[in-house]
């Protein structure tokens, strides 16, 4: 996680953000920018498409109900 984050901050060095002279509630105190992503969507969807399972402690509990398919009555959220 903090490597993902430190690899963030890279990405967004020569942004509006950092260099704009832009002061706004994307960032921090200590100048950090608050984004969950610093580029294009589709690179984001490629990246997190697949993910290392063996990375994470992943711990089985009870079964879970799968979440209701959206319909037209019931719009899903974007």
């Amino acid at each position: 996680q903090r490597e993902f984050n430190a690899r963030v901050q890279h990405d967004l060095r020569n942004s509006v953000w950092v260099n704009g002279g832009c002061a706004s509630w994307y960032q921090d105190n200590d100048g950090n920018i608050t984004t969950l992503w610093p580029g294009f969507t589709f690179n984001f969807r490629r990246i997190t498409k697949r993910f290392d399972l063996a990375a994470y402690d992943v711990e089985r509990r009870g079964a879970v109900a799968a979440p209701a398919r959206a319909t037209e009555a019931t719009p899903a959220t974007v």
